[in-house]
């Protein structure tokens, strides 16, 4: 594992393809939302798509499939994996999309909430337009309260493993001075997602999946489970959270 690394021109320590790959993260974040939520229907948006390794797994399940990033190289991968014929890869920000009002079933934002920045609001602003009354935000994100911060620390021109400064994200100051991603509790995407209409009605969340690390991972499973049963899964890596439009 690579504990500094130069900054490149992609956010995160995934490269191009992202840093929530791997069946264990993919597959592990999907079943996570279709538990509290199922996720089908005839329209999807999926905000923040990268390279489409969710969307392709989700499309099955819908009619028509809106998937938009802000990331041209990753949508030209993306492009070039032939995905399915329902699915419309869109370049653009979501803040800004090209549907009808009240017409989207379930909206999508897996792993991205955590990168919008001062687009938060009108990101938000915009899902719960093209939601139906009965639609659901379906999101999984960074859990602040899990000690280590995923994407990194930026110190000077350097990315730097979030491995050597844990807890770091449990400082606010400190934590939006030295990341380029935000980091949320479930208290405050509430607090934050209610003055939009849109109220929660599920939450799990996901302790590191180790695609990266298959001979360390039965026994940190082992552990994982062990803290979830005394009541430390809130301290877990990932959040995964369904809102629905009041």
């Amino acid at each position: 594992m690579k504990l500094v690394k130069k900054m490149t021109k992609y956010r995160g320590l995934g490269g191009l393809h992202g840093s929530a790959h791997g069946e264990a993260g993919v597959g592990g974040r999907l079943r996570a939302l279709n538990e509290l939520r199922r996720l089908e229907g005839p329209m999807l948006l999926d905000i923040g798509c990268g390279d489409g390794a969710y969307t392709v797994r989700m499309a099955s399940e819908f009619q028509q499939v809106l998937a938009i990033d802000v990331e041209h190289d990753r949508l030209e991968f993306f492009r070039a994996s032939s995905p399915p014929a329902n699915i419309n890869i869109v370049e653009g920000s979501a803040a800004s999309v090209d549907l009808l009002d009240e017409s989207v079933d379930i909206a999508t934002a897996i792993e991205v909430v955590e990168h919008l920045g001062s687009s938060f609001d009108p990101v938000v602003k915009e899902l719960c337009r093209v939601l139906r009354p009965s639609g659901v935000v379906a999101i999984t994100t960074p859990n602040r309260w899990w000690p280590l911060e995923q994407h990194g620390w930026i110190i000077r021109n350097y990315r730097v493993s979030g491995i050597l400064f844990p807890f770091l994200t449990w400082i606010r100051p400190l934590h939006r001075r030295l990341s380029d991603a935000s980091a949320f509790s479930v208290r405050e995407l509430d607090r934050m997602l209610a003055p939009h209409g849109l109220r929660r009605i599920g939450l799990r969340y996901m302790w590191p999946p180790l695609d990266g690390h298959p001979k360390l991972r039965p026994a940190a499973h082992r552990i994982f489970a062990a803290l979830s049963a005394i009541g430390l899964g809130a301290f877990g890596q990932t959040s995964v959270l369904v809102y629905a439009k009041a």
